[in-house]
């Protein structure tokens, strides 16, 4: 695996994550299109806590052969019990950026990493340096679809009594 790839695909997807909510008020980033579903914010909130407490640490801890049980996380109680959606979106995505630019700088930093290392994940099979690193980006990638997601349902709801049916397939 050429990490160096990957870590261009995180640099991609903070740069599109950034994108995703140019111009989007605090209230748009703070509306969710039911009960039950996240926010703008929310989703920025939680790429932040995920990009500190899960995916870098826990590549670092397979990376460096540490065999000590990993933290544990609850991302979707974090929502609620960290009330991201009463942050302000431009702090949250500042906290994000500057986390990932860490990330990014750890990642350049690696000499020859053994992406097949393997630890004892709580829920999956052993996982792999290399599966985490892959699935990091797959993470920020589905989450880039569902602002995206939330943002056309947001932006529908104003338009009505409107219809956003001529663009949708």
């Amino acid at each position: 695996m050429n990490h160096k790839i990957f870590a261009n695909c995180l640099k991609d997807n903070k740069q599109a994550i950034s994108a995703s909510i140019v111009g989007l008020s605090q209230e748009a980033s703070q509306w969710k299109p039911s009960e039950m579903s996240w926010s703008v914010l929310e989703v920025i909130n939680h790429l932040w806590d995920e990009e500190l407490l899960d995916f870098k640490p826990r590549l670092r801890s397979i990376l460096d052969g540490d065999n000590a049980d990993w933290d544990e996380i609850n991302p979707r109680g974090w929502v609620t019990e960290k009330r991201y959606n009463e942050r302000d979106l431009n702090e949250s995505m500042a906290g994000f950026q500057a986390e990932r630019t860490a990330s990014l700088e750890w990642l350049d930093s690696l000499e020859n990493p053994d992406f097949s290392a393997k630890k004892v994940h709580p829920v999956f099979d052993p996982i792999s340096a290399g599966d985490l690193l892959a699935s990091w980006v797959a993470h920020d990638m589905l989450h880039l679809i569902q602002i995206n997601k939330i943002k056309i349902d947001y932006y529908e709801k104003l338009a009505k009594p409107y219809s956003m049916g001529y663009a949708k397939p």
